[in-house]
């Protein structure tokens, strides 16, 4: 019999959805579970197989008890409504599950994750107004390959309105940013998922992990209580090299951004941009998104930094060089931005 935790990405794929149905024990927390797998590893009636356990957390080696159902078509697999989700996990089974998808890897990882071995049954990407149409176009590639429908929500903020009025939004900004371009977004998913108060029946999955970032590493947990819903996280503990073997392990449509810009293509808000990025756009065949953000900029109604997109990656002597303007200069003519920040005598 296997015991201990595995590696995630080690899931085996016939797990949740065909198979014999078992009685097995998970070897992480001792509980007892009818699965269904057909990736059993040694006997039928007293073999292991990997399977995700939502008490762990984790994908998890469950060892047979015993076969409860074993006359299955093989040429006709049957299709289980619980989505691979532990029978007895009531809480976890109760609510509108949903796979937010933003066209990363980790989103991606996760959301099949989700879907093959959790309750999800429903993508939704949140369209920010700045993103690029190629990666819209991927994540409707992805559902499609996953076969489970999409929902695109759009935000009603219209971001050349706002540069328009109040320049470009800075890293202080981002949290902002954030609440509308998307939040509000998920606010009306959990209306419609039967919450007008302060709570719904809605669990969103996303590929948040702990690795991207030391801030990350003590803020993400397995699950957490949003404003109106609760953020589930299967994939926290990944690490990036985890998610790319999944990607390969079960074949799933790469987006080409992932190389071309490093990550997705959903937001261009610039809150945390760099002004470099216009230039990777260019690179990557991107040419009209990087001159929508220079048309931009030429018409930001802002004579400081907040004319820049992105203008929250600039050193400080670059944004104190972009509030120095030709009148100053008349004024100050001997007066410079050192690269070092300081000023010339």
């Amino acid at each position: 019999m296997a015991g201990s935790q595995q590696n995630p990405s080690s899931t085996a794929p016939g797990a949740g959805h065909v198979g014999p149905i078992l009685s097995a024990r998970c070897t992480g927390c001792g509980k007892t579970s009818e699965k269904r797998t057909t990736e059993i590893v040694g006997e039928l009636s007293n073999g292991s197989f990997q399977h995700v356990c939502h008490t762990c957390r984790l994908v998890t080696w469950w060892n047979v008890l015993r076969v409860l159902e074993d006359d299955q078509d093989d040429d006709e697999p049957e299709l289980v409504t619980d989505g691979g989700v532990d029978q007895d996990d009531g809480e976890i089974d109760r609510g509108n599950h949903v796979a937010l998808v933003s066209g990363g890897m980790d989103s991606a990882v996760a959301a099949h994750v989700a879907v093959r071995w959790g309750p999800a049954d429903l993508l939704v990407y949140l369209d920010t107004g700045t993103g690029l149409d190629a990666n819209r176009e991927y994540v409707e590639q992805f559902a499609e390959t996953l076969g489970v429908q999409l929902w695109t929500l759009r935000t009603q903020e219209c971001f050349e309105e706002r540069v328009e009025t109040d320049g470009f939004p800075g890293p202080a900004e981002h949290g902002r940013m954030y609440r509308k371009l998307k939040e509000r977004q998920i606010g009306r998913l959990a209306t419609f998922s039967g919450g007008r108060g302060n709570s719904s029946d809605l669990h969103l999955w996303t590929g948040v992990r702990r690795q991207e970032s030391k801030r990350r590493m003590s803020n993400v947990t397995p699950e957490q209580d949003g404003p109106r819903w609760t953020w589930h996280a299967p994939i926290h503990d990944w690490s990036k090299a985890d998610c790319r073997e999944y990607v390969d392990r079960f074949d799933l449509p790469r987006n080409d951004l992932w190389d071309d810009l490093g990550r997705s293509g959903d937001c261009f808000c610039g809150c945390f941009g760099s002004p470099e990025e216009k230039i990777d756009l260019e690179a990557a065949g991107h040419d009209d998104h990087a001159d929508w953000l220079r048309n931009l900029e030429r018409t930001a109604d802002a004579e400081d930094e907040r004319g820049r997109w992105a203008w929250g990656a600039l050193t400080d002597a670059e944004a104190r060089a972009e509030r120095v303007d030709a009148g100053q200069m008349t004024l100050c003519s001997t007066c410079g931005v050192r690269p070092d920040g300081g000023r010339h005598e």
